[in-house]
């Protein structure tokens, strides 16, 4: 999740070579990792026996992205829609925890707020925010 493009006025590509593109190193890699294989023929006639080898990356790169996000939105009040693009590169990051954090998207999206004003309506306490789930919130 930390690679990201950019390209100039005229089309070329900027982020190509070690000094504007942050390679993965040893000290990207966890500490301990461990790795057991499945101890199970293949029963398929598969050509060459052959599995998907292509595929199972893209869902895990996918979860690790939501991980992210998931680990932001816990940082924020309930409701909270967490500002994060892809690619989730570090600055990305540090600026979705600064916007839950500093208010510029405290209190949840506008649609949330207004289902929860909608709910709240003709109570005599001013609706300051989403509080988290209650009645009419989505």
């Amino acid at each position: 999740t930390s690679e990201e493009l950019f390209w100039d006025e005229k089309g070329r590509l900027m982020t190509h070579s070690p000094s504007t593109y942050k390679i993965p190193s040893v000290s990207d890699c966890p500490e301990s990792l461990h790795v057991e294989f499945f101890d199970n023929g293949n029963t398929e006639n598969n050509i060459f026996q052959s599995k998907a080898v292509g595929e199972p990356p893209l869902p895990t790169a996918v979860s690790v992205f939501m991980a992210i996000r998931d680990a932001i939105a816990a940082t924020a009040v309930p409701g909270v829609t967490v500002p994060l693009d892809a690619p989730a590169t570090p600055e990305r990051v540090l600026w979705a925890i600064e916007a839950v954090n500093e208010g510029s998207v405290l209190g949840a999206d506008i649609a949330a707020e207004d289902v929860l004003a909608d709910a709240t309506e003709g109570m005599v306490a001013p609706v300051m925010g989403v509080a988290g789930p209650g009645p009419g919130y989505v």
